[in-house]
């Protein structure tokens, strides 16, 4: 194949974040000197310029300044080469550099990045950044494992993994604690259940007819109401297994 023929209309994509720090010595004006002078070595022509300036690099592509208008132009054929000084300019976060990466095989563009010297237009640089993204993509089921791994040790720990927890615990800074008040009334309730064939509607009669606060402090007492809290057996008495065969442990309300 003829690269020089085949592939000749490039563009070049810039980005830096608002962390200055963290692109010290990758500014625009060197990313785009760099990626100028590997055009002019593979004899692209230079179609156009994007620059996502005070751009993070973990933020989805399709929310950026600058890469919607490049890639609905490479859409339209205007390039057929996206010129890059390194995979790092292009994402900071697996999961986006994959979706670029899969964003540009689809629409048949070919990337160079002038750092890791990985150019897709020949055989070889295909090949390299097929190798790069199958090794970004194990990297990245590793984290989403530790991830897991972290969230079944807290559901261990601490018992709260995000999300609305039943009616009679509270949050205190993301640890699951019995809410006291709110306590006394689960416990009239599974003590009621308990004694003999208590239908949710006697039982919803009674606690109108005591003036029990509702779980919401509003209306009265509906037989949904009993079920609703009567299902939560399980959390009441302090440890769930979920679906994934993970212990959710938190402090028992009922003896």
């Amino acid at each position: 194949m003829d690269r020089e023929k085949e592939y000749k209309h490039a563009a070049i994509y810039a980005r830096v974040s608002t962390n200055t720090q963290a692109d010290k010595g990758t500014g625009i004006d060197l990313q785009l000197e760099r990626c100028r002078n590997t055009c002019r070595e593979k004899g692209y022509e230079i179609i156009n310029e994007y620059i996502d300036d005070g751009v993070s690099g973990t933020k989805d592509i399709h929310k950026r300044k600058k890469f919607p208008e490049l890639l609905k132009d490479a859409a339209d054929g205007k390039f057929d080469v996206l010129v890059f000084f390194s995979f790092d300019r292009l994402a900071r976060d697996l999961r986006v550099f994959l979706s670029i990466v899969d964003e540009l095989r689809k629409i048949n563009i070919k990337i160079v990045s002038c750092k890791e010297d990985i150019d897709t237009t020949t055989k070889n640089g295909d090949f390299m950044m097929n190798i790069y993204a199958t090794i970004a993509n194990l990297e990245l089921e590793t984290i989403k494992e530790r991830l897991k791994l972290g969230r079944e040790q807290k559901r261990k720990t601490r018992g709260y993994v995000g999300g609305r927890v039943p009616y009679g615990y509270k949050v205190i800074n993301k640890e699951v604690f019995i809410d006291e008040e709110k306590a006394k009334i689960i416990r009239k309730v599974f003590t009621y259940a308990s004694e003999g064939q208590m239908s949710l509607a006697t039982l919803a009669n009674i606690f109108n007819d005591e003036r029990v606060p509702t779980p919401t402090g509003k209306g009265k007492w509906y037989p949904s109401t009993v079920s609703r809290i009567l299902k939560n057996v399980d959390k009441y008495n302090g440890c769930i297994m979920n679906d994934n065969d993970n212990d959710i442990c938190w402090p028992k309300i009922l003896n």
